[in-house]
């Protein structure tokens, strides 16, 4: 570390009030941290530090008051040197007592508002690190093992501070039960680090070696803490040198966590050494006798992005372990300090192991949360300043040790103007089609009546917003019907439906929320679905998209003319969006692909509105059927929107069907000349992208806020976050599971990867009730 210290390092000890700003900045929902032994008990025992005390009171309001959930770890690695020198420190069964009284005041002090208490971070590996190969403080480890050390056994001490980690541990924990967590109703645990751990072949003696690892990194503490006892594995290997628990101390250990903590980076590959085992001198590692292999590239500094190990870890856990509940403490990505703050590494790392979480969740897994490491890039244990983990980069070459912000601090930040809210239109929720005025739509008549109660927001749209506010909904979604507001199509305003609107609007705007209107669409039936008693599919579907397109157009110079400049407001038209791949990679359904967007969805409309014209594909293939654009008409049509909105449920595979071009008489889908497959398996990702890609995007609707009547389904099918009991006279709502989601998703604010997600607020519950 090139004599590199912690002396300053970031200064959160001064700075913590811009932290805690940033952390709100950023999202986070809970930060962890660690009190330093030596700043509060500056000796190791006796007198408490004041400063400290009001510090640590500072840093954990700050925090409460902007929302943000304090979790502690009581030990990170750093013991005073006071006991150190006076008895050995770890090595002295005397800490037990003395950290248990550093646990007292810590929760005396600060339990009031600490709801999650760490005891010891890592001390599965803290041994093997500072006792045996004596890379950490205090630097012990003897000939042959580890680095060139003054002092130290690497044989037997690693065993015996292990076994009082565990002794000091049960101890906090037993002082807090029975004199802090009944009144302060908080929860204590332990912290391991958890690598993934898999057999390099599929031989039984790497098989047998990848278990034993997991017993000795993973079950040295796991296993007493949760069993009462060492790994048999542990016992036999390590023989004398692994002391043994007393009856007292077994009932102490066991069962002391409420939850477990784990930090996890990687995955390794695991080896037999068993040859090792003959060694008349062993260490911690000769007694695992194993190879552990890290997949890393020697050329590159970040680590390996392997999500599917975090899932195989929390897995071993639910299995090895009764399925405890977990917090993710540490998981985060290597970068250089002369990185760039656009760190796609740490996104792309993030967005991987945080989907990783979230199958484990699925698949049963009582996780709970998830911390990433580090918020700031902050003075690492293992590397001084040179590796960096943090959301934000520290200058430390600026006196203001100025924070900037990375790439992964915001990557799955919606913009400042999206919004999300949930859909529907007037003809499927509104009913009271015969009152106030209301004339006839074409839907009436095609449906025979199946919207005239519909779910009958006409009546009920108080109630029905009253439930979009509880749901946290940001904006809605709705139609204004044509024959309700202007009965005959043209002339007279029927003032009930304008009174109606009005008043839905105004009911809106007064919970917070933006309106988003669309006009009412029409269609033109496509040939072959049905026997039609008139039309002409071949040249209709081209006239009424190109009469769409003409008074949609006609409409937004309208409003930009006579009212937008007063009212602020924006204009748009929306469209139905599949995904079109082509079903192969061959030239004719690559192309066909392209043909079918030209088509269906990007070309036949939005062309017109960005370029002013068809695109020529159509105008191909399809003649003289398509109406021609004049001069004045293209443009009039030509950047008539100031937004685009898509309505998208699934991908669709397309496959190149030229031959039905050589027909004489052809419809829309002839010309199109395609074959288009549905793909119902795909899977939908959870994590958005990073933010620099979400340019232009500004807001989601769901389809829809309540199971309405469904144009082509009618009350056959549902969409709704609310189920409407439509055997009920009062149409009572009732929320679905996909409504409580919706709504935790939403006063959350964000997906969440910031810092911390606490996932038992979106899923957990959810999930036990699946």
């Amino acid at each position: 570390m090139d004599g590199e210290t912690g002396d300053v390092s970031v200064d959160e000890y001064h700075k913590y009030k811009e932290d805690v700003k940033l952390m709100v900045e950023a999202g986070l929902e809970a930060y962890r941290f660690s009190i330093s032994w030596p700043r509060l008990i500056p000796n190791g025992r006796g007198p408490v530090n004041p400063k400290a005390v009001r510090y640590y009171n500072n840093l954990i309001n700050e925090l409460i008051s902007h929302g943000i959930q304090p979790h502690v770890t009581i030990y990170h690695y750093d013991h005073p040197q006071a006991l150190e020198d006076e008895y050995g420190g770890w090595l002295s069964r005397k800490i037990v007592k003395d950290f248990t009284t550093f646990a007292d005041v810590c929760f005396r002090e600060f339990g009031d508002r600490v709801l999650y208490w760490t005891t010891l971070n890592e001390p599965n590996v803290f041994p093997l690190f500072s006792y045996d190969v004596g890379m950490l403080p205090p630097n012990r480890c003897s000939f042959p093992f580890g680095l060139n050390c003054s002092q130290g056994n690497s044989t037997s001490e690693p065993y015996l501070v292990a076994h009082h980690l565990l002794l000091a541990h049960a101890s906090a924990v037993r002082l807090y039960r029975k004199k802090y967590q009944s009144k302060q109703l908080g929860f204590v645990g332990i912290n391991l680090y958890a690598f993934a751990a898999y057999p390099l072949t599929n031989s039984t003696e790497d098989v047998l070696a990848t278990q034993r690892a997991n017993d000795y990194f993973v079950g040295l503490i796991a296993n007493p803490v949760v069993f009462g006892s060492y790994p048999d594995i542990v016992k036999k290997n390590a023989g004398s040198r692994l002391p043994t628990f007393t009856n007292q101390e077994y009932k102490q250990v066991k069962g002391s966590f409420d939850f477990l903590g784990i930090n996890h980076y990687m995955s390794i590959h695991v080896k037999d050494n068993s040859a090792s085992l003959k060694s008349e001198y062993r260490d911690f590692l000769a007694d695992m006798a194993v190879e552990m292999i890290a997949d890393i590239d020697s050329s590159k500094y970040e680590f390996p992005i392997q999500p599917s190990g975090m899932q195989a870890s929390l897995e071993y856990f639910k299995q090895a372990y009764g399925n405890p509940p977990i917090y993710i403490h540490e998981n985060g990505q290597r970068t250089r300090r002369t990185s760039s703050l656009e760190d796609t590494s740490r996104v792309k790392y993030m967005h991987g192991y945080i989907g990783s979480v979230l199958d484990a969740i699925r698949n049963g897994s009582n996780t709970r949360g998830y911390f990433t490491w580090s918020f700031l890039d902050v003075f690492e244990l293992l590397g001084g300043y040179e590796p960096c983990f943090g959301l934000y980069y520290v200058d430390i070459n600026d006196p203001q040790l100025k924070r900037h912000a990375k790439l992964s601090a915001h990557w799955e930040d919606f913009p400042p103007v999206f919004v999300f809210g949930a859909a529907t239109s007037a003809y499927q929720v509104e009913g009271a089609a015969h009152e106030d005025g209301r004339s006839p739509s074409v839907w009436d008549t095609f449906s025979h009546g199946g919207g005239d109660v519909a779910v009958d927001e006409y009546h009920r749209y108080k109630e029905d917003v009253q439930l979009m506010a509880e749901t946290g909904l940001q904006a809605y979604r709705f139609s204004i019907s044509w024959p309700r507001l202007i009965p005959n199509g043209r002339g007279p305003v029927n003032p009930k439906g304008l009174q109606y609107y009005n008043n839905l609007i105004n009911e809106l705007i007064s919970h917070g929320y933006d309106q988003g209107m669309l006009p009412p669409g029409r269609c033109s039936y496509p040939f072959g679905f049905r026997n039609c008693s008139k039309g002409d599919s071949s040249t209709e579907p081209y006239l009424a998209a190109h009469n769409m397109l003409l008074a949609h157009s006609s409409t937004v110079r309208l409003y930009k003319n006579k009212y937008q400049s007063k009212q602020n407001g924006v204009i748009g038209i929306t469209l139905y969006a599949f995904w079109l791949l082509p079903l192969t990679n061959s030239t004719e359904d690559v192309t066909a692909a392209q043909r079918a967007r030209d088509f269906f969805w990007v070309g036949k409309f939005v062309n017109p509105l960005v370029f002013g014209d068809y695109p020529e594909i159509m105008k191909n293939n399809a003649g003289l059927r398509l109406p021609v654009l004049s001069n004045e008409e293209s443009k009039l049509v030509k950047g008539a929107f100031d937004f685009i909105g898509l309505i998208h449920y699934y991908t669709v595979y397309i496959k190149d069907n030229s031959k039905s071009l050589k027909l004489e008489n052809r419809d829309y889908s002839a010309d199109m000349a395609v074959a288009i497959f549905f793909d119902q398996d795909e899977d939908v990702p959870f994590v958005l992208f990073p933010q620099e890609e979400w340019i232009g995007y500004r807001g989601y609707f769901v389809w829809s806020f309540l199971d309405v009547f469904e144009l082509l389904d009618g009350k056959g099918s549902s969409y709704g976050l609310y189920f409407v009991d439509l055997d009920d006279p009062s149409l009572t709502r009732l929320p679905k599971k996909s409504a409580r989601w919706y709504s935790t998703f939403l006063k959350r604010g964000r997906v969440g990867s910031h810092g911390t997600i606490e996932l038992e607020k979106t899923l957990d519950a959810l999930v036990s009730e699946g």
